[in-house]
């Protein structure tokens, strides 16, 4: 690899990187030198982007003292199974993987389950979740 390049593994393509850095200049900004790509996409040429041109999402709610809500304990369980599609086990956690993917299942059966998930997560998040933010 040649200098100035760092490799990464990640098992799916759901990747965050965080980067420390000393910037000098308001110029050291324009344009951004961090790229991050697939190892495939590796040419040996720099890559760049207009991060100007990449769209703007609006910045998620926000809970407590200004917190952002990752989580919204109201759909967890209907987005559980894509995420569990995205990122698959881990050695050792297959087992765990059925057992939540047995739930998900007697909850697609069952309406009654279904809402006892839900009711549940709501619950976890009052009474869990929303102390930890105090």
């Amino acid at each position: 690899m040649p200098s100035g390049y760092y490799v990464y593994r990640s098992g799916t393509n759901n990747v965050f990187v965080f980067l420390r850095g000393l910037l000098q200049r308001p110029k050291d900004l324009d344009p951004p030198q961090v790229m991050a790509y697939p190892l495939n996409q590796f040419d040996r040429t720099m890559k760049t982007k207009d991060w100007k041109k990449v769209p703007n999402f609006p910045a998620p709610a926000t809970q407590g003292a200004g917190e952002i809500v990752w989580v919204n304990p109201g759909t967890f369980f209907d987005q559980l199974p894509g995420v569990l599609d995205k990122v698959p086990p881990l050695p050792g956690e297959e087992t765990t993987y059925t057992l939540i993917r047995s739930v998900l299942d007697a909850a697609a059966k069952d309406p009654q389950v279904k809402q006892i998930l839900k009711e549940t997560a709501i619950a976890a998040d009052k009474d869990l979740i929303a102390p930890l933010f105090h």
